[in-house]
């Protein structure tokens, strides 16, 4: 009776998260409005500039820009950098196409992207499979994950690497758990993989492998003892090491690319200045335009160039020039607002952190019903709850798209499964 109970408890508990995330999600249909099956995304014109770089030139990580003005068309070559650090989609994909001759950009995108979401899959099924002991959470990781496999068709981009890099999760907890009885140096070649493996995701995003080394460092400090404390740091080191090599293979490329930029003598007018780092004060000054201000601040790149254009008209400002003035401008602007009205401030951003923990409700799942009945691995909790905070960062300070947290939702799947296999045992238990 005392099961019975408990189980009607936690089907009421998720209809009313299906419901109440269906009311949501119907009032709130703006957060929704990008997404599409199989999604573009924005980034396609850039991806082509960027192939006709490399058939004009041969060397990646170079657009090749034509401006169609009324009296002329102005015709330049641009460093990626120019639209920030996340270059990595824009190398594959022209790679891609020119590796396997096909036709057109959106079609390598497509390729890459449906064959990162499969890989992502098959990877995170594997580690389930193998972690979890019980039938009935084999399956319910089967559905659950393969959900939001789906979910990420309509995400597509650079974030399908998000999915990748918590896809292997599974894996790691495997491994720490088993370590002294699986052979140690197919752990080292997982380890080193996984590393390779996030240095290219923060290529495509920043930081999108970051959550993941959170992650393995909280498990190894809460893992040492006497007698594995020599295998953990090695594999820690091995992570670390492995996770920059994406680095040297893309200094390479910007090398290669600068080299010839030289040789061929080409004019300040032809090549745009490059810009170095992930643009920061630009999305935190556009994100506080989440709830109404008084301030006139709109979700749109004009909105922060036309700020900017005020302060200094003789600024040059647009997608592909941004430059350290122009960050200097609107670092200031943010700034000016959280000092004048730190209430308005405060106020956007919890907003949209229970946004961010509504969206994260249906993944949790049962977990929040059982975080106090059941105790599950300390490690194991703290870094999973670290990663998701992790994770959920970009969502709270700038605007809370689900693809800025989608590996967040993974790993709070991938918590309620360990707690229902707990049930499970407590079940039999009693």
């Amino acid at each position: 009776m005392k099961i019975l109970k408990e189980r009607m408890v936690l089907y009421s508990i998720l209809i009313f998260t299906a419901v109440f995330m269906l009311i949501f999600l119907l009032n709130r249909r703006s957060l929704f409005e990008h997404l599409s099956f199989l999604n573009s995304g924005y980034r396609q014109t850039t991806i082509l500039k960027c192939d006709n770089g490399f058939i004009k030139s041969k060397q990646h990580l170079l657009m090749y820009i034509e401006d169609h003005n009324i009296d002329r068309i102005n015709r330049y070559y641009a460093p990626l950098e120019n639209i920030g650090d996340d270059l990595g989609i824009y190398y594959y994909v022209v790679k891609i196409k020119d590796l396997f001759q096909i036709e057109s950009t959106q079609a390598s995108y497509n390729v890459f992207c449906i064959s990162i979401i499969f890989i992502s899959f098959i990877v995170s099924i594997t580690g389930c499979n193998l972690l979890f002991k019980k039938k009935k959470v084999k399956i319910a990781a089967f559905i659950s994950i393969g959900i939001y496999s789906i979910f990420t068709f309509f995400i597509m981009d650079v974030y399908v690497m998000g999915f990748l890099t918590v896809s292997f999760v599974p894996l790691i907890i495997y491994c720490f758990r088993y370590l002294n009885e699986l052979k140690f140096y197919k752990i080292i070649l997982l380890f080193s993989f996984i590393g390779l493996i996030l240095g290219i995701a923060n290529n495509f995003r920043n930081h999108t492998g970051t959550g993941i080394l959170i992650f393995t460092t909280i498990m190894l400090i809460f893992s040492l003892n006497k007698q594995n404390w020599s295998k953990l740091t090695l594999l820690f080191l091995i992570l670390l090491l492995t996770n920059q090599f994406e680095n040297f293979h893309f200094n390479q490329l910007k090398e290669s690319r600068d080299k010839w930029i030289s040789q061929k003598n080409i004019s300040s007018r032809e090549l745009l200045k490059k810009n170095q780092g992930h643009l920061l004060w630009h999305p935190l000054y556009l994100g506080l335009a989440f709830t109404p201000n008084k301030y006139g601040i709109k979700w749109s790149d004009k909105h922060g160039y036309d700020i900017a254009l005020k302060k200094e008209q003789n600024i040059k400002i647009d997608f592909y020039n941004c430059g350290d003035k122009y960050e200097k401008i609107i670092k200031n602007e943010f700034i000016n607002i959280v000092a004048k009205d730190p209430i308005f401030v405060i106020k956007t951003y919890f907003i949209k952190l229970l946004y961010v923990l509504l969206f994260l409700l249906p993944c949790f799942n049962i977990a929040p019903l059982l975080f106090f009945k059941i105790k599950i691995n300390r490690a194991i909790l703290i870094s999973i709850l670290s990663s998701i905070a992790f994770y959920s960062i970009p969502a709270v300070l700038v605007w809370p798209f689900p693809m800025y947290f989608l590996p967040a939702m993974f790993m709070a799947i991938l918590l309620s499964l360990i707690y229902f296999e707990k049930w499970i045992d407590t079940e039999k238990k009693q």
